[in-house]
């Protein structure tokens, strides 16, 4: 059949010819804005999603020998009910909730955000994070505020843009501009990588927890069973988010993204 076991692959994203000037006007853009509404850096936010892979499997597979892209399938996990959150009354949830984190189901069948999660997320996080900075620097109630995004179908959405706008009009949107995420988006740059290395450092933590478990109470090495399912896996998930925000809420961290750009 000729095919052979070969590491997975995925076509790269290009950066468009003209990214340096493109990344050059948007700062441009940013630096008008704070200029003219006098904005502290501490009402810039930068804000970004991501996805994290409840169990990590191998990144090898079988294709025909000679391809040039070889690609893997993922599973994803879409919830629309509350059944698909984790536990609430497991230590790690109860710990995320103390620190401000929200949970909430896609209603969809992806876990990538909607125009609904959207605004849970400014009505809940990105709207009482300003609302409480500005109290601590004695600032007016409609200081205005930048909020950097990357251009994604609901982000540019009209009906998005008409809701912040009507919702709350202080808030300046300032676009990553397109493909250059990987250069010129804080959170892609220095935040996720060390994010998704502090999880999975936590998963496999998980892992050898369990295994040493077994073996205390007299399982043989032959007759270990993980426990893989995905109800299983979506309950540890809070203590993981726990364990990575406590890796990545440090000053050292987040001023060497402010400063690398």
């Amino acid at each position: 059949m000729k095919w052979s076991l070969q590491q997975s692959t995925q076509a790269a994203q290009k950066l468009p010819p003209d990214a340096q000037q493109q990344i050059y006007a948007s700062t441009l853009h940013q630096a008008l804005s704070i200029c003219n509404y006098n904005i502290p850096a501490a009402l810039q936010v930068n804000s970004d999603q991501t996805q994290v892979v409840y169990q990590q499997g191998s990144s090898m597979t079988y294709v025909e020998t000679g391809s040039t892209q070889v690609p893997m399938i993922g599973a994803i996990y879409g919830g629309k009910t509350v059944k698909s959150l984790p536990n609430d009354s497991d230590d790690g949830f109860i710990e995320a909730h103390k620190l401000g984190f929200q949970f909430e189901v896609s209603k969809t069948d992806t876990y990538w955000l909607t125009l609904e999660t959207m605004k849970q997320y400014v009505i809940t996080i990105l709207a009482p994070y300003f609302t409480s900075t500005k109290q601590s620097l004695s600032l007016e109630t409609n200081q205005e505020c930048i909020w950097q995004i990357d251009i994604w179908l609901v982000h540019t959405s009209l009906k998005f843009h008409i809701w912040l706008h009507e919702t709350h009009p202080y808030i300046i949107l300032d676009y990553v501009p397109g493909s250059c995420t990987g250069i010129f988006q804080p959170c892609d740059v220095g935040i996720q990588c060390i994010l998704k290395q502090s999880i999975q450092k936590s998963q496999h933590a998980n892992v050898i927890k369990e295994v040493c478990d077994q073996l205390d109470s007299g399982v043989e090495a032959g007759d270990i069973i993980l426990d893989m399912k995905l109800g299983a896996l979506c309950n540890c998930s809070p203590q993981w988010l726990v364990n990575a925000y406590i890796h990545v809420n440090k000053s050292v961290i987040v001023l060497k993204v402010i400063f690398s750009f």
